[in-house]
């Protein structure tokens, strides 16, 4: 079961106009300046409708090739969802009528059997020991769980908000293990969390980092296994391969096998079926390749995978068709997957 980020590349080679806009501060402000306060806003409500529209289309195409995840984009919302911006959505002079496109896209992803999720940027922090991070990091992801539930979205992690844990351990690089601070750490992420809205505290995952401290074996250890004893709550942890190799687990000198941390992961996750991220790095690094060079290995378990790399669905597509794969060119396939957009769409 595939999942897309994003842009779809699909789309996008149809129509240059198929990619998320934004609308900078600057902008704004020049905007209101110029043409008043009420120009500027009615340039913020176009760019959302825009945004949503995409959205709408993006999942119509996402059911058409059997993608059973979508996760959304961050930009949908521009300067309406950052709490640092003193706009909001109910300033929006339309905004009934975008909430009611919202209703529909979400009625869509649900009649498609389309999953959604969201993962915020990596500037969030619930564990920062400076409040202001930590004060602007919970309005963004209740903006974020107030989006899911305008979608239609259950509370839980069906439609997960997945996040970075955001910071590092003092005296981790060097070498050094401090189990106090760990703990401390721990703690103060987790009254954060408990300032959450019910809806974003129960969509919450953590991803495992590709360097430094929260590796799969720490994320695992601390916010599962003494959250759960020690805070009643072990949270849903999202597994990422390259993140997994670039950044190993080891337990007593050994290192931690792969399919040990996807079945650790993924019983995390009480019942639901687990949205992991399946990605390849470039000569060694984090920067992620265009394509996967094979299918993603079985693991014996339900997984959706968020497939991370730089052509997204034309990436999925070739997963989709192994044997068309060895015999297409990548011309052929992208003539392939405009056919099928065409068909779909009836351009």
């Amino acid at each position: 079961m595939y999942g897309l980020i994003g842009v779809s590349e699909i789309l996008l080679e149809q129509d240059a106009s198929n990619v998320f806009e934004g609308l900078t501060r600057r902008a704004f402000d020049e905007l209101s300046s110029e043409g008043g306060e009420a120009e500027a806003l009615a340039k913020l409500e176009e760019v959302i409708n825009h945004n949503l529209d995409l959205t709408q289309k993006t999942i119509s195409h996402c059911a058409e090739m059997g993608i059973v995840n979508y996760r959304l984009s961050n930009s949908i919302f521009s300067l309406a969802s950052d709490p640092s911006v003193n706009v909001s959505f109910s300033d929006l002079p339309g905004h009934g009528s975008i909430t009611d496109k919202i209703k529909e896209i979400g009625r869509g992803a649900k009649s498609a059997g389309i999953s959604l999720s969201i993962h915020p940027d990596g500037f969030n922090s619930l564990g920062s020991e400076a409040d202001e991070i930590a004060e602007k990091t919970i309005k963004e992801l209740n903006f974020h769980a107030w989006f899911l539930d305008s979608l239609g979205a259950q509370q839980n992690l069906s439609s997960p908000i997945c996040i970075e844990v955001g910071e590092q351990i003092a005296g981790h690089d060097e070498g050094e293990y401090y189990h106090d601070e760990f703990v401390e750490f721990v703690d103060r992420f987790v009254s954060r969390f408990k300032s959450l809205d019910k809806g974003a505290q129960r969509r919450l995952a953590l991803d495992c980092d590709d360097q430094g401290t929260w590796n799969c074996y720490r994320l695992f250890k601390y916010f599962h296994v003494y959250c759960l004893e020690e805070h009643n709550h072990g949270f849903a942890l999202v597994y990422d391969n390259l993140h997994d190799k670039l950044n190993p687990s080891e337990l007593v000198d050994k290192k931690l096998e792969q399919h040990i941390n996807i079945g650790a992961f993924h019983e995390t996750w009480g019942g639901v079926i687990p949205l992991f991220r399946w990605s390849e790095g470039i000569a060694g690094s984090a920067k992620h390749a265009d394509y996967l060079s094979g299918p993603i290995p079985v693991f014996d378990y339900q997984i959706k995978w968020e497939c991370d790399v730089r052509k997204g669905d034309l990436a999925i597509a070739r997963l989709m068709e192994p044997e068309a794969e060895d015999k297409l060119t990548e011309e052929e396939l992208r003539k392939l997957t405009r056919e099928r957009y065409n068909a779909i769409y009836d351009v």
